[in-house]
This record gives C-alpha cells, sequence and structure tokens, in this order.
C-alpha cells in the first residue's frame, strides 16, 4: 500500500512539474511587477517566467522524489541555459565557489577520521568519563555528540555511530525493545550528534549549504569562530533543556545500572597506529586553521583542501577512495541549489518575490514576532518540501533582503532556518533520523514515540533564538 502510494506520488508531482513548466514557459505571461524587476536586473519577463518554470519543475520532482536530487539539480541547470538564455558560467557558477570546494575536502577528511577508527576511539573514550545510569548516558550522549559534531560534516556518519552507541548501552542497561527508555538513549545521541551540529560551521552538509548562500561580504567574515561564539548561547540553552526534556520524557520507572561501563570497552581499540596519529594531527591541523581563518586570511576551503591532499600523500587515503569519500551526488545537488540565488537575481526573480514577501512584514515593528513567523513558515515549507538544503537555499534567498531593513543579518535568518528545520515530525521529513532509529536495535518501531521529542527539540528551539536575541545584538548581527 505504501510503495504504491510513494509510486502514484512519483507520477503526479513528476507530470505536474513537467506541466507546470511548460505553463510558465509558453502560456503564461509575466505579471507586470515582474516584467520590471527582470528589465531592471537586465532580463525580460518572458526569460523571468521560464526561469520560474523550470524552478517549479524542479521543487515538484525534488518533492515527489521523481528522480534523484542531483539529477534534477542537473536538468534544472540545463533548462537554465537552453531554454532560460542562462550564460553557462552563471547557471554552473557555485561550482567555481567556496563551498562545493569546502565539502570535497572536508569529506576526504571526514573519511580519513572515520577509517582509521579516531573519531570512534574518542567517542568511546569520553563517554567512559560518564555516570552508568540512565541520566548519565543521556548527559554522555549529549556532550560527546556535540564535542564530537564539528569533527565530520557527515550527520550520517555521526549519526550512525551515536546510534550504535546508543543501542549498545541500551542493551547493557537491559532495556526491553521498544522501550521508552531505549528510544529516550537513541534521542539523547540524536540530539548530541546531530542536532547540535548547527552551533559548528563543520558541522554538516546544511551548514555548509547556508555558508555558499549567504552574501559573500557576510560569509567572508564568517570564520569557524565567529559561526561558533555566535551559537554559544543557543548551544548551551538547546544541551541543558534537551538533558530535562528526554529525562521527563522518556526516563525509566525502575534504574538500571551499566556494570562498569563493560560494554563501551575502550581497550578494543589498542594503540594508536601511524595513520591514526597522522589523522589526528591533520584534523588538529585543520581545526587551527579554520579557528584562525580570518586572522590568517586562509580560505576555509584550502585548508579542507590541504587536509585532503595530505590524507592523500600519507596514504591514510588510497587514489580510489576519492570516489567514495566524497559524496559526489550531494556535491552535484548543492551545486545546483546553490545557484538559484544567482539565476533568480540574474532575471529579477529575487526582487519581486521579495515584494510579493514584504506586505506581510510591513507592518510588524516587533522582532520577536518576526522570528516566529520565520519559525513558523519554515515549519510548514518542510511539511512539502522533503530537501533541507533546498528550504535552507530558497527561503535565504526569499526572506534575507526582506528583513535587512529590520536589521537582521543574512546569517542570523539562516540560522533560524537552519536549526528549524531538521524536524521529524513525519517520517519522509528527516531520512537521516530514521535511518538512526532502524540502527538503534528497536523492531516494530513506533515513529510516534519520537515525535514529542521533536515537539521538545522546536520548542527548545524556540526559547533558544529568543534567548539568543540580545546577545546577537551585542555582536552586530541585529
Amino acid at each position: 500500500m505504501q510503495v504504491g502510494i510513494v509510486k502514484l506520488k512519483k507520477y503526479v508531482l513528476g507530470i505536474a512539474g513537467v506541466i507546470a513548466c511548460i505553463l510558465f514557459m509558453y502560456v503564461f505571461k509575466a505579471p507586470v511587477s515582474l516584467q520590471i524587476r527582470a528589465i531592471e536586473a537586465g532580463s525580460s519577463g518572458q526569460e523571468a517566467m521560464i526561469v520560474l518554470g523550470i524552478t517549479f519543475l524542479s521543487i515538484a520532482w525534488w518533492v515527489g522524489e521523481v528522480v534523484p536530487e542531483w539529477l534534477t539539480s542537473i536538468v534544472m541547470m540545463i533548462l537554465w541555459v537552453l531554454f532560460g538564455k542562462v550564460p553557462f558560467n552563471v547557471s554552473f557558477s557555485s561550482f567555481a565557489g567556496q563551498s562545493v570546494w569546502l565539502i570535497v575536502g572536508a569529506f576526504c577528511l571526514a573519511r580519513a577520521v572515520t577509517k582509521t577508527g579516531l573519531f570512534e576511539r574518542i567517542a568511546y573514550l569520553l563517554i567512559k568519563a560518564f555516570s552508568p545510569t540512565f541520566n548519565g548516558q543521556v548527559l554522555a550522549m549529549l556532550v560527546v555528540g556535540t564535542i564530537c559534531s564539528p569533527l565530520i560534516p557527515s550527520v550520517t556518519a555521526k549519526t550512525v555511530l551515536g546510534s550504535t552507541i546508543a543501542y549498545n548501552v541500551a542493551n547493557a542497561m537491559g532495556y526491553a525493545e521498544n522501550s521508552r527508555e531505549r528510544y529516550g538513549i537513541f534521542l539523547a545521541s540524536w540530539f548530541g550528534f546531530g542536532l547540535t551540529a548547527c552551533a559548528f560551521k563543520t558541522g554538516s552538509i546544511q551548514g555548509y549549504t547556508l555558508y555558499g548562500a549567504l552574501p559573500y561580504e557576510v560569509s567572508s567574515k564568517l570564520s569557524f569562530a565567529n559561526w561558533f561564539v555566535a551559537m554559544i548561547p543557543w548551544l548551551v540553552i538547546l544541551l541543558i533543556c534537551s538533558y530535562f526534556a528526554l529525562k521527563l520524557l522518556y526516563k525509566p520507572k525502575r534504574e538500571h545500572l551499566l556494570k562498569s561501563n563493560s560494554i563501551l570497552d575502550y581497550d578494543k581499540f589498542g594503540k594508536m597506529s601511524n595513520e591514526e596519529r597522522a589523522t589526528a594531527a591533520i584534523l588538529f591541523f585543520t581545526i587551527i586553521l579554520w579557528i584562525l581563518e580570518i586572522k590568517l586570511n586562509i580560505n576555509a576551503s584550502i585548508t579542507a583542501l590541504l587536509a585532503a591532499f595530505l590524507c592523500f600523500l600519507f596514504k591514510i587515503l588510497d587514489t580510489k577512495e576519492l570516489s567514495t569519500a566524497v559524496p559526489w551526488d550531494m556535491v552535484i545537488y548543492l551545486g545546483g541549489v546553490l545557484n538559484l540565488g544567482n539565476v533568480f537575481a540574474m532575471v529579477g526573480l529575487d526582487t519581486w518575490l521579495q515584494n510579493i514577501v514584504s506586505p506581510f512584514f510591513e507592518n510588524i515593528n516587533n522582532i520577536y514576532l518576526i522570528i516566529t513567523l520565520i519559525i513558523a513558515a519554515v515549519l510548514l515549507v518542510r511539511l512539502i518540501l522533503v530537501s533541507q538544503n533546498a528550504t535552507i537555499v530558497i527561503m535565504l534567498t526569499v526572506l534575507s533582503p526582506v528583513l535587512k531593513p529590520f536589521g537582521m543579518s543574512p546569517f542570523i535568518v539562516g540560522m533560524i532556518i537552519y536549526t528549524v528545520q531538521p524536524c521529524w515530525f513525519l517520517p519522509y521529513q528527516n531520512v537521516i533520523f530514521s535511518a538512526g532509529l532502524n540502527l538503534a536495535g528497536m523492531n516494530n518501531i513506533d515513529y510516534n514515540k519520537t515525535m514529542k521529542a521533536c515537539f521538545a527539540y522546536e520548542i527548545i528551539n524556540f526559547i533558544a533564538i529568543f534567548a539568543s536575541i540580545p546577545y546577537w545584538r551585542l555582536l552586530g548581527y541585529m
């Protein structure tokens, strides 16, 4: 039944996207307001309508998962060139930008960190330090996940490790399958290894997407350190409130004790190999350069590529691994998504959409109400648009100029969108979360047991964002 619905969704949205594209390209005339904006941008209303039609096609295909996301991105960029009269160097411009190459370098380093066992060693060593109780292990997952979060940009890899540790801990504690406490341990790992990524520039693909979508005058001043400093209040509130929320929602009626943390057998790692030592040195060197990016004037992408070069030079990775270490499908997909802003600006769609959205904010002078509207809009969009990266780019492109008169930096607008969008109210909204849940040792998974944690996260996020506003003002972001 479920398979049939998915297939029907593919066919319906696939065909609907094509029809919408044709209508915008050949039937609908550009509104006068769009024609004016297009001419101001040096384009024409017809070209703007063609780009809009192609974008609708792409969004429909992303929502319906008609073809893989990266393939839709390629189709979108090709159609822009063929029918929208968009120059090739504009349609494919993001592939010469920082974000794409930052992803390539960072994922090569991430492969080395995971391949040598360094990432797992760090996580297990840290978790050993916490109390062998439910409360202690929830705290361990949150703290250790946060420490590990900036080390590799793959939330999938971090979720796999966190879920595996949660599975081992839950088994050692004697938690029954599908028990509330087993869900609690898993969700603590998800909060720590997954959701804290927002606080770090290198925490996830979505972070790189946001970084690439920001105007250059903003992103050029946004080092690893600046990003983290801006998110300290948000992170502290998230960790403290999440700890108490998970305790309240999932704590077992009777406490179980881990027997001397025996399940977390750190001794199994043995002594560090030469490859592991070399990887640790490269990782340390990379993080230091990222932190000092602006002071040293060394671009983060260059640092990441240099780290990748060293991983191959010292044979931590072999040549064949270049094809598997980097998620090339994701690189292509992000390249297309990041081009939306450039192409929209070229045909005047950005200012036209901003004029449509602006009236919703014109009579609002309360920054807290404005942020509430942004959060609500992101949650609504995520019910329809599965792609987290597309959500970030599209909403940032439209909202950041609209909110500039209110003194909001595009970085803060982006961070609000970024922190809200990982929701998992419904299974299709966050495939990484669903994959992690399957690894946590639950048969006949009851997804409803995780939804209350999603509500808790969004409420905590709401509080953390509001609490950060005075701090962001002090930093000059608002």
